[in-house]
């Protein structure tokens, strides 16, 4: 009977730290993010016509506040998103003249439907090894933190059951158990904390876009420019986009 106990609690646990905030499963519609990486001339000249129609539109949304007359899809790329957790990714994106950009989304949700994003586009430098490091460590971290809770669940039952066998000896040396149990429990959050409140790597190479915005899930927005040379500029789009949308 206490192993069919302890059973039903670490079930019930593994339900509690999955579910996270009830808005933040409203936004479980979320698949990933889409990058695309645009060149602007001031001059003119003929249009990609292979630009992702979402992207097309949000530029020709904002045609009478860009003075570009022209623009040259670069590169996309294919980000994975997530809902209920915040995470740095860097993925790279082909420029001009196979210049190589690193682009950095720190997406956070913030309402139901609706993101808080940390965007950076910059030269190429020693970012991506960092953050990836730096996921790795997060990850393994709520790995344990997890561990340690369906331990202190565990404990908690043997707990109830000393207590009906009225063994104070036993609930003293359980008692003990739970607060070292606990203990650990405080280090690994201050942990985790102190690892998500870390900024994306910066010894990377020079910046070119370093914003911060919220945006819908489905929407495309124009991140920001960056003049590269002459009469040309680097465009960032992004798009959250819904599961089971086409890319």
């Amino acid at each position: 009977m206490r192993a069919l106990r302890l059973s039903r609690a670490i079930v019930a646990l593994c339900v509690l730290l999955g579910s996270g905030p009830a808005w933040a499963q409203q936004t479980a519609s979320l698949q990933g993010f889409s990058v695309v990486l645009v060149l602007g001339d001031l001059q003119g000249g003929t249009s990609s016509d292979n630009m992702p129609a979402a992207a097309r539109a949000a530029l020709g949304d904002l045609k009478d506040f860009l003075p570009y007359k022209s623009y040259r899809l670069l590169d996309t790329a294919w980000v994975l998103g997530s809902t209920t957790t915040r995470s740095h990714t860097t993925s790279r994106l082909r420029g001009p003249d196979e210049q190589n950009y690193e682009v950095t989304l720190d997406p956070m949700p913030v309402q139901p439907q609706s993101l808080q994003i940390k965007f950076l586009l910059r030269e190429p430098g020693g970012t991506y090894v960092k953050v990836s490091v730096d996921n790795r460590r997060l990850d393994r971290l709520r790995v344990d933190l997890t561990s340690i809770h369906l331990a202190r669940v565990a404990l908690e039952t043997e707990l109830k059951a000393a207590a009906s066998d009225s063994s104070a000896q036993a609930a003293r040396r359980l008692d003990e158990r739970r607060l070292v149990i606990e203990r650990q429990i405080q280090d690994i959050e201050r942990q985790i904390q102190a690892e998500e409140s870390k900024p994306p790597g910066s010894s990377g190479g020079p910046t070119l876009i370093d914003t911060t915005f919220t945006m819908s899930i489905g929407e495309t927005v124009v991140v920001g420019t960056s003049r590269v040379r002459g009469d040309n500029a680097l465009i960032a789009l992004l798009t959250a986009v819904r599961r089971g949308a086409n890319k």
